[in-house]
């Protein structure tokens, strides 16, 4: 025994003066001398020249360390610059004794100054290609493939580095700096801290935090994630953890972003994306978004978010999944308070135009719907679930309330069933149903309308004083068809719009009496403005729609209409017949208007027959101070323009209403022959003016 301890010790000596000596003659060695060998290989292997200008130096110790500067390589011969890359250093340092159980670890990895050009000839060839490309090798068996664990590195530490990228077929050019990146880990257990800074085609960016450790992310486990970015004028934090880093599973990730301004942010943006060069106007409203993210079977969601955009907010529920036929979108999603008018480009107003000549009449030039093609194929590229429930919104400048619609979509199929909201006092809800997956697309619509004050409503768009009271509608109608026209050519269903209640604020209803109220100021009437009822109700069969009671009653007049309008040609065949519901001065000059023409052209004519009679009366009422009018009233001469029945309840029934004929002993009485001269010519001005202020309402109407 003491004789093998003897030998042992004596071999431990012999071993321990070999790697003293060995160490001495290494440390002795001027590498320097091996500079030229090692460019004159990487000449053979790569056909580039490469240059060492600095100091080639190996630290030998337990822990070994190379370090080599002002190094050059060679770029190709067609290149834009004589060098592919420069570095200023390169220093690296290995532990030694773990090397012994076949695990490398890198102590330390500096890289500084690396000025590095990747770019492409006009045939799209790239500097980094080497001569002829070598020989695949014959792929290993599993028996025979190694696989030793991945090295581990204690400190990377990158500074001033550069990347440039050159499209030699498009000429873009990307420029990637690196002002600095430190990554540290005790061991390969402990958590990787890192931080980095830099700048992408000029937009700077930086982050800093800490990851998982490097085992967990080999071996597959869970990989907890802190990050703090700041890029584009944004800033950005992560939180969490991924259960299946390599396969991006169990993802449970708090997100925060702010964007203080986003103009800033989409214009740094544009430097690193060029199509985001025309996006704008964007509005200047601050950003920030909370939530968690999610990995669900398919894809992928977003739980408890929160949304701001300046004083509006988005919360809830948003999903993609991306596993099937189609991507699908779920959402469900609440809102106290969102104006999308703030949310969208000022509309700079439209520089006026010279007038141009009307079309004829009936020419068939100009039409209201239009012919083109409904764009549904964008119905069929997702299936989305929309559940959305908002409590103020505000859109072209009306509020909306109490918002709340479950729109779905599944091939091509879309259904907003139910939808409601309120607006201007009153609610409007329903349910809508567009079939795009039909060669022939389908349309049906359910819309209610209650107690909407109409007042409001023609002050939001800047009409003030014109008529006051709330408004009820119901329309219920199903269409095929292509486009808008061949919608409305095959529509069938009802349209039934109600008031009661209301007032006249302005003089409107001069346009039935052709002003001659301010001729005749003598003459007043208590009621005359306030609305009894509006009625407007079609039946529509197969694009042509039926007046079944188109009436409007106030104190002193009542309005019936009759005819039906051609969906399919826009082509309008109605008769407008006021009369005076008692008997007074300026109720003698209604007369009944014939509407024809169509939607986009609309004629607008008296009927000749009775308006010949009512003008000519008033045209001598006046003549005579208004005594011959009273004459005749006296005399029960004017009973045929005097209608006392009670159409609104007709119309508010439901019933077909059309004007009474009055009995033949209360026909209106003939024009006094006694009328001054000029009167065709004050007739001819007056059915003028009617016709003329009624058609620009009506063009008005259908064109707005």
């Amino acid at each position: 025994m003491k004789k093998i301890g003897t030998i042992v010790g004596g071999l431990v000596v012999v071993l321990v003066a070999l790697v003293v000596a060995g160490v001495a003659v290494l440390k002795s060695m001027d590498f320097n001398a091996y500079k030229g060998l090692i460019a004159e290989e990487a000449e053979k292997a790569t056909g580039r020249k490469l240059v060492i200008a600095g100091d080639l130096n190996l630290e030998i110790s337990l822990n070994p360390a190379l370090a080599v500067e002002g190094v050059t390589f060679a770029n190709a011969s067609w290149g834009s610059r004589p060098e592919m890359a420069k570095l200023k250093r390169l220093e690296a340092q290995v532990a030694l004794l773990p090397l012994i159980g076949g695990q490398v670890r890198v102590e330390r990895l500096v890289l500084e100054g690396l000025d590095l050009l990747a770019e492409t000839d006009t045939a799209g060839r790239g500097n980094w290609e080497f001569g002829e490309p070598p020989p695949k090798a014959e792929a290993k068996s599993k028996s025979t493939a190694g696989g030793g664990p991945l090295p581990v590195v204690n400190l990377v530490e990158l500074k001033d580095i550069k990347v440039i990228y050159k499209d030699g077929k498009t000429g873009e050019t990307i420029t990637a700096a690196l002002d600095y990146l430190e990554m540290v880990a005790k061991n390969a257990t402990t958590p990787l801290h890192f931080k980095v800074a830099g700048a992408y085609n000029g937009a700077p960016y930086k982050a800093s935090g800490k990851l998982g450790s490097i085992d967990a992310l080999i071996g597959g486990k869970a990989l907890p994630v802190k990050a703090a970015v700041e890029a584009l004028g944004a800033m950005l934090a992560v939180e969490g953890r991924i259960a299946d880093p390599m396969a991006a599973k169990g993802l449970d990730l708090s997100i925060k972003l702010d964007v203080p301004s986003p103009p800033d942010t989409v214009k740094a943006a544009a430097a690193i994306v060029p199509g985001l060069e025309g996006v704008g106007p964007v509005p200047a409203l601050p950003i920030a978004f909370d939530g968690k993210v999610q990995d669900v079977p398919g894809g992928y969601a977003v739980q408890d978010m929160k949304l701001t955009v300046g004083g509006n907010d988005l919360a809830g529920r948003l999903a993609v999944y991306i596993g099937g036929a189609r991507p699908r979108i779920d959402a469900d999603l609440v809102s106290s308070r969102f104006n999308v008018d703030e949310l969208l480009p000022k509309q700079e107003k439209a520089a006026e135009v010279p007038a141009r000549a009307e079309p004829a009449v009936g020419s068939g030039k100009t039409r209201v719907f239009s012919a083109d093609p409904l764009p549904l194929d964008g119905l069929k590229a997702a299936d989305v679930n929309i559940k959305f429930q908002g409590k103020a919104l505000i859109a072209q400048g009306m509020p909306i309330e109490n918002v709340n619609l479950a729109l779905s979509l599944a091939e091509g199929r879309l259904v907003l069933k139910p939808f409601g909201f309120g607006i201007f006092g009153g609610t409007v809800g329903g349910n809508l149903a567009l079939d795009g997956s039909r060669k022939t697309p389908t349309l049906g619509l359910d819309l209610d309308i209650k107690q909407v004050d109409y007042g409001k409503v023609l002050e939001a768009q800047g009409l003030k004083d014109i008529a006051k009271g709330k408004v009820d509608a119901r329309i219920d109608v199903k269409g095929t068809g292509a486009s808008v026209r061949a919608l409305m050519a095959g529509l069938s269903g009802k349209a039934r719009v109600v008031t009661q209640g209301g007032r006249i604020e302005s003089n409107a209803l001069n346009i039935l009496s052709a002003d001659v109220a301010s001729a005749l100021p003598m003459v007043k009437s208590e009621g005359d403005k306030d609305i009894r009822c509006g009625v407007i109700h079609f039946n529509v069969t197969k694009g042509q729609a039926k007046a079944r009671a188109i009436v409007f009653e106030t104190g002193g007049i009542s309005v019936v209409g009759t005819g039906r309008v051609n969906l399919a040609t826009e082509g309008l065949d109605l008769r407008i017949d006021p009369k005076a519901r008692k008997s007074s001065l300026i109720k003698l000059a209604m007369m009944p208007i014939m509407v024809g023409g169509v939607m986009a052209d609309p004629s607008v004519t008296p009927d000749t027959v009775e308006t010949v009679k009512a003008v000519a009366t008033v045209v001598g009422a006046v003549a005579t101070g208004g005594l011959s009018v009273l004459g005749q009233a006296v005399m029960g001469e004017t009973s045929g323009n005097v209608d006392d029945t009670d159409y609104c309840k007709l119309a508010l029934a439901g019933k077909t209403v059309v004007r009474r004929t009055p009995e033949a002993s209360k026909k209106t009485a003939a024009p006094d022959s006694k009328l001054p001269s000029q009167q065709p010519r004050s007739v001819e001005d007056a059915v003028k003016g009617v016709g003329e202020s009624l058609g620009k309402s009506l063009k008005g109407l259908f064109r707005n």
